[in-house]
């Protein structure tokens, strides 16, 4: 037992409570204070409900969610469009509005905002898309009628204001992207034509077909210039060749055909055509035959050998003529053949330039268009929301309007009752924290003993300290107690099993530590501590760790103590004691 001399272990009001001995000293004023006070609290209860308490009248009302209005289809390309649809949450966050208690207020009524606001009550039902209003709290059966009427209108007019807030927020909306788009469709349209005009681009199609013939033409005119380059060449070949083939013949001159005979050939076809159209009387033909038969006559060697009777031989001529030809005919096939081939480069390099002033050209074409489609579909939009503006009145409407007639009193024997209720409890409430404080002050209720109930010692008592031990592990026993003399003010000491070696070394161990004069605590468990399990003494006898570690490790596991209450009461354990 402790020494009553030296028993310092009173910890104080804020000390240990044993668990048992307060719940024993807690029933019986368990037993006597709630009970008088909940009776009190019920009667004062009855009374002040007496008193404050009146008739009501109770009415509800039913009001139908409206799907939201569509207009007609204006643009194909999109969805019709219709006012967004209210969640039911926010529609019924509509009807507890204060601005709606405010203008029911300012119609004449007493009642404060909160105090109309605390009338009414509304349910939504999923199912039948229905908002059931229901007020609680009027004097009278036509007052409930007005009331709710009144809270009826002014949440249809609410719900008419939101619905009109959405379509004129999405009217604005979509008239400043119509004229930003219209914008940007401008702005398209104008970087379309500069580009035109700056390339004389007109068409992708067009201009490919375009560039495609003008490089056919151009192959076909070099092809056609390169045939007549060809042509002229092999030509003067030719005569050159036969002016090396015929000198004798082309130098010298011989009598081919006298000025006679070429007479006779076109008088003999004089004769055949007036033959093939007229008779043989005709006086033409008379007169060409009788020249013919004068022609006939053959002549003398002295005609035949005149110097008038002889024509030049006009194979030399024809030559000439063809080589004076060809010589006026080369610069002009040369210079078509450099036209040509100029219009070839030039074709091909149009031809070239076509794919990225076409991919230009698509794209430009392509935002121009795009721009313009959803400035149609944006205006689309805008005359969509003006029809439905016109259409759209609110998303509620009176489905059931309130009847005096169904008007229920509640009377006011049900409010004493519940201003009873209320009192018994709260006197209750109060009996109790009342026999709680009483416990809480008795002193006879924290000794000792309770630092065992709650940490699980298995004694504290008051060791006697004899002279020094002389045992097998003194020299480390020394350590450890200089150790923790000069950095702790308490040693603790966690065996992992009473039935090991490692356990009753350590409960002597305290034992010896507590003779010296120091605070000693032994606890069964390292999780009291808020410490993981580690290496103990069992590994310092088992010579698994050194003695000098496991002091370092000590430490440092100690160190990891929360400051808290188990500090505290490590602190307040008197020295001396285990």
């Amino acid at each position: 037992m402790p020494d009553p001399a030296n028993d310092d272990s009173n910890l104080g009001i804020g000390g240990w409570y044993d668990p048992r001995r307060l719940i024993w000293a807690l029933l019986p004023r368990l037993k006597r204070w709630p009970p008088i006070l909940a009776a009190a609290g019920l009667m004062l209860g009855c009374a002040i409900g007496l008193m404050i308490a009146v008739s009501t009248w109770s009415l509800s009302a039913t009001l139908r969610l409206v799907p939201a209005a569509q207009a007609m289809h204006v643009e194909e390309s999109l969805d019709p469009y219709r006012v967004p649809d209210f969640h039911p949450a926010e529609v019924q966050s509509w009807f507890m509005r204060t601005s709606v208690f405010e203008k029911m207020q300012a119609n004449e009524r007493d009642e404060s905002v909160d105090d109309l606001k605390g009338m009414f009550t509304v349910d939504f039902d999923r199912e039948a898309s229905l908002f059931q209003a229901s007020l609680s709290g009027a004097t009278t059966a036509d007052d409930a009628q007005l009331l709710l009427t009144l809270f009826s209108n002014l949440v249809i007019q609410e719900a008419q204001k939101q619905v009109r807030a959405r379509i004129n927020a999405d009217d604005t909306y979509y008239r400043s992207k119509a004229a930003d788009e219209q914008r940007r469709h401008e702005l398209a349209k104008t970087r379309l034509i500069d580009f035109r005009k700056a390339k004389a681009f007109t068409d992708v199609e067009n201009e490919s077909a375009l560039r495609n013939q003008r490089l056919a033409d151009a192959r076909q005119m070099l092809a056609n210039a390169e045939a007549r380059g060809e042509a002229l060449r092999t030509r003067k070949e030719a005569v050159l060749a036969l002016q090396a083939q015929t000198p004798a013949e082309i130098a010298g001159g011989r009598s081919l055909r006298t000025p006679a005979e070429l007479r006779r050939e076109q008088l003999q076809a004089e004769e055949r055509r007036l033959a093939s159209v007229y008779t043989d009387i005709n006086p033409q033909l008379v007169a060409v035959r009788a020249e013919l038969a004068a022609l006939d006559a053959p002549l003398t060697p002295e005609e035949v050998t005149r110097p008038d009777a002889m024509m030049p031989n006009p194979v030399a001529g024809m030559l000439d003529q063809q080589l004076t030809q060809i010589a006026l005919d080369e610069p002009m096939v040369a210079k078509e053949l450099e036209v040509a081939r100029q219009r070839l480069a030039a074709a091909e390099q149009q031809l070239a330039e076509l794919p990225p002033l076409a991919s230009q050209f698509q794209r430009l074409a392509a935002e121009s268009d795009a721009s313009a489609a959803l400035t149609r579909r944006l205006q689309a939009r805008l005359a969509e929301i003006e029809i439905v503006h016109g259409l759209q009145g609110g998303q509620l409407q009176m489905s059931d309007a309130p009847n005096a007639a169904y008007a229920r009193q509640r009377p006011k024997a049900l409010k004493v009752a519940l201003a009873g209720l209320a009192g018994a409890f709260v006197g209750f409430g109060i009996g109790c924290l009342i026999a709680l404080g009483q416990v809480l002050v008795d002193p006879f209720l924290r000794n000792l003993t309770d630092l065992s109930l709650v940490l699980r010692a298995q004694r504290v008592e008051r060791l006697p300290a004899p002279a020094p031990v002389i045992g097998e592990h003194r020299l480390w026993l020394q350590r450890l107690s200089e150790h923790i003399t000069g950095n702790a003010k308490s040693a603790v000491l966690i065996p992992s099993s009473d039935a090991r070696a490692s356990a009753l070394v350590a409960r002597a161990l305290a034992e010896q530590i507590a003779r010296s004069g120091l605070k000693t605590l032994l606890v069964a468990d390292a999780g009291l501590l808020g410490l993981a399990p580690g290496k103990g003494l069992s590994h310092v006898l088992d010579r698994e760790l050194h003695p000098e570690q496991a002091l370092v490790e000590l430490d440092q596991r100690l160190s990891l103590l929360a400051v808290g209450d188990l500090p505290r009461v490590l602190d307040q354990v008197p020295s001396g004691h285990v």
